[in-house]
């Protein structure tokens, strides 16, 4: 009797996570920022945003949040939750302000390749140009759309920051663009198979073989607006950097996507890499918003330049020979005037060697013509766009 028992039962005690995120607090309207929390071994994080949108996984060490365009408070949470269930929730939050940038984009008279870095707030055409429209004849994207603002024609309707433009002004003009700048490296572009009018998005000359490199073996060519050309397989390079404001047409044997790098990342073209232009051959047209590609394999025949001719027997394209290879823009008509200046659709084309020592012009015959593009054989040298 009065006895007395105990038992001794072992209690584990598993401690509330305690997390504490950081990051920027002050941050800029369609910005990209990075936020982390510290997770004890056997916890797990669960990331949301009010104010933006987390870009990739939400249940890791850190996430990536894209704010949205909207100024004001933003709130990035964090739910932490440990092996045996126990959990805590913390917040951040996040002032956004404007970032307000600019470009301007240099319009020569005639035809133009541009794009833009810069988001407006506003991407209605009317907003974009209402400054400019007296001067713009004619815009056209890559599907054919089109904004005609003397005829008060728009189909184009919108700014679509992943594509770029062909215009063309009736004299020489600046397009300024105010708004946020785009973090390219956060801004994938989705590519055609065939051909692309794509934007440039960097705030800096690049290198193509840097800025398109995460094309890989998908892309065929490139070309500016000037007629230069970059064809990776070739090891050609006649556009020297991409440039900001441009635009640039693009050719893919398959979809891809483009990632260019961040706007930090430092890679100009070194002048051993690029590939040397004619200078004893000039072509009396160029830029008429209408050309085509010819590459022609030639041997034995280094640093002599090869030539173009229409039937009336203007100049009309010309390349210098390389390693081999002769890479040529040919200019085509533009339609937009009454002139013949290039080549018409379907006009059958003459190529001429220029021997840069005695500078004799000897007429050529080629061989095993094919499309480079389509890949299929041609029996005739006509000319067609693109």
């Amino acid at each position: 009797t009065g006895g007395v028992d105990s038992t001794i039962v072992p209690i584990i005690i598993n401690p509330i996570p305690n997390p504490i995120i950081s990051g920027n607090q002050n941050v800029y309207t369609n910005s990209y920022e990075e936020y982390s929390v510290s997770t004890p071994e056997n916890c797990f994080n669960s990331w949301t945003v009010e104010g933006g949108t987390i870009e990739g996984p939400v249940n890791e060490n850190q996430a990536i949040v894209h704010w949205n365009s909207e100024i004001g408070v933003g709130i990035v949470s964090v739910v932490q939750t440990s092996e045996a269930g126990c959990q805590d929730t913390t917040e951040m939050e996040v002032i956004k302000e404007q970032n307000f940038s600019s470009i301007d984009i240099d319009l020569a008279t005639g035809w133009n390749l541009i794009s833009s870095n810069i988001m407006p707030p506003d991407l209605s055409i009317n907003s974009i140009f209402s400054d400019i429209s007296t001067s713009v004849n004619i815009m056209k994207n890559l599907f054919g759309d089109m904004y005609v603002p003397a005829f008060g024609i728009n189909s184009i309707v919108f700014w679509n920051m992943e594509q770029g433009y062909a215009l063309n002004a009736i004299n020489n003009t600046i397009l300024n663009i105010e708004g946020d700048i785009i973090i390219p490296q956060y801004y994938p572009i989705d590519m055609l198979y065939g051909w692309n009018l794509t934007a440039y998005l960097r705030d800096n000359p690049m290198a193509p073989s840097s800025a398109l490199a995460s094309l890989g073996t998908s892309l065929v060519l490139a070309k500016n607006n000037a007629g230069g050309l970059y064809i990776p397989s070739q090891g050609i390079n006649t556009i020297g950097n991409m440039e900001t404001g441009q635009g640039y047409y693009m050719y893919l044997n398959s979809v891809s996507v483009l990632t260019y790098p961040s706007n930090s990342s430092r890679k100009m073209a070194a002048l051993s890499s690029l590939t040397p232009l004619p200078v004893n051959l000039i072509p009396r047209f160029k830029n008429t918003g209408n050309n085509a590609t010819l590459l022609i394999d030639i041997e034995k025949n280094e640093g002599n330049e090869i030539g173009i001719f229409n039937l009336n027997g203007e100049l009309i394209g010309a390349g210098a020979v390389h390693n081999g290879i002769a890479a040529v823009t040919v200019w085509g008509d533009d339609l937009l005037t009454s002139d013949i200046e290039g080549a018409e659709a379907g006009e059958l084309l003459s190529v001429k060697l220029l021997n840069t020592k005695n500078n004799k012009l000897t007429e050529l015959s080629l061989l095993n013509l094919s499309d480079l593009t389509s890949e299929t054989d041609l029996s005739n040298m006509l000319y067609k766009e693109n």
